[in-house]
């Protein structure tokens, strides 16, 4: 019988230890058990609930139970607890997939210290409003400070929503339309992307279009000034001084995360980005200067250390 099924003889012993399958006949002197080939299709079935996960416990109340509406119920039960391993699992791998594009930007740094027009497709993100008011007038250290009490605030958010603890990673933030048409950069809530596979909860939409771009190395300058404000600021002048209009909100969008690698602290690479279009009413600067769509320019002044870039303070003293 175990031949026959491909089960070894200690299965067997196990099965017939907990009456899942107990054998026709045993001889006393020997202890062998014998089973009968009708015995087959029972054999069988064991072993194909066992093949969707089913326990021992599981596999013996069915059979010890022949009711065709329970048995339904035990396989549709484990069905769904299936579907939920493969969506647990499906986020593990897009975790993965996400590391490793930290990884393989800090290995392989993008282009930096450019002004770039970039065509992004719509995203879908979660959104998690700030637990207060973001402070204002703060050095860099006290801003990411904030920041990273922000994070705490989400990461508790994400556990009472029952969303998965593995989308918890290069959280960015956004800044209203209207806050970045005041030229304030007082941002409201963070992000997360997601992929279209996720409905574990409520997510709202980035709208494809053109984005002016802008990636920044670091969140302090070497003169300890916030980077991403400093940046903020420069890209909206950019936006104009190219002839385009802001159609939407601003996004800071955590490309890579150096926590992974100090493994203290934390430090991130952003893509700054504004949605734009061309403005019909301004004409173009047709100056040397003025960039291409695939030729983003670095502005004036600029020196990159380290992909950090050191520019004259013309920043107003907003924080993120």
């Amino acid at each position: 019988m175990a031949r026959l099924h491909g089960v070894s003889e200690k299965t067997l012993r196990l099965y017939h230890r907990l009456g899942i399958l107990v054998p026709c006949r045993i001889q006393e002197d020997t202890g062998y058990r014998y089973y009968d080939m009708n015995q087959s299709p029972q054999l069988d079935l064991i072993q194909e609930l066992k093949s969707i996960g089913l326990s021992l416990g599981q596999i013996r109340s069915v059979l010890h139970n022949p009711d065709i509406g329970a048995f339904r119920n035990v396989v549709s039960d484990q069905k769904r607890r299936l579907l939920q391993q493969q969506r647990e699992l499906s986020l593990c791998i897009y975790n993965a997939e996400s590391l490793l594009r930290n990884i393989d930007v800090f290995m392989n740094k993008p282009l930096l210290g450019r002004f770039a027009l970039e065509h992004i497709p719509a995203r879908r993100a979660l959104i998690f409003p700030y637990p207060a008011p973001q402070p204002e007038g703060c050095t860099a250290e006290e801003v990411l400070s904030f920041w990273e009490g922000c994070l705490r605030h989400f990461h508790c958010e994400m556990q009472r929503r029952g969303i998965p603890l593995t989308l918890f990673h290069n959280v960015g933030c956004s800044v209203p339309k209207a806050n970045v048409l005041a030229r304030n950069m007082r941002n409201e809530c963070g992000f997360v992307f997601v992929d279209d596979c996720f409905h574990e909860a409520p997510t709202v939409t980035f709208p494809e279009a053109d984005y002016m771009t802008y990636i920044c190395d670091g969140m302090i300058g070497a003169d300890g000034i916030y980077l991403e404000e400093k940046y903020y600021y420069l890209l909206i002048d950019e936006i104009g001084r190219q002839g385009y209009e802001i159609i939407g909100d601003y996004y800071g969008e955590v490309i890579a995360e150096t926590a992974a690698f100090q493994y203290e602290g934390r430090d991130m690479m952003v893509r700054l980005q504004i949605p734009v279009r061309k403005n019909p009413g301004q004409a173009q600067d047709r100056s040397p200067a003025a960039p291409s769509r695939h030729s983003p320019v670095v502005p004036d002044d600029m020196n990159t250390r380290r992909g950090h870039t050191d520019l004259p303070d013309c920043v107003e003293p907003n924080a993120r």
